[in-house]
């Protein structure tokens, strides 16, 4: 007689301006979650690193980021600044820029991603 084993399942709350890192054991992948949300981990999810608040900098302050994420930068007919898109491989990681450093300056909150 075979036992049934109940699923474990971790339910975290996460807050607005809070992330988190969960790995997927199966395709080996970690994808960043940004709150406000409530993320269900299942049986082959783990959380790696978090909740964690976002970077806030403050005005007349930096920061350093240690191997930033590649971004694309998407614009308008007129050539102004729309957006920025983080690359991805074709597994769905993010693509980092390593060994290399950015300076961010005063901006809005931001998670930082998995590498970084």
């Amino acid at each position: 007689m075979a036992k049934k084993v109940a699923s474990e399942f971790v339910i975290i709350k996460l807050d607005p301006y809070h992330y988190l890192h969960v790995k997927d054991t199966n395709t080996n992948l970690i994808k960043l979650i940004i709150g406000p949300s409530s993320v269900t981990c299942l049986e082959h999810e783990k959380v790696v690193f978090g909740p964690e608040r976002m970077v806030m900098i403050p005005p007349r302050h930096y920061v350093i980021v240690e191997n930033p994420v590649i971004r694309k930068i998407e614009s308008d007919s007129d050539g102004k600044e729309i957006s920025s898109i983080v690359v991805m491989d074709d597994n769905g990681q993010v693509k980092l820029r390593y060994g290399d450093r950015e300076v961010r300056f005063e901006q809005a909150s931001f998670p930082l991603y998995n590498g970084e």
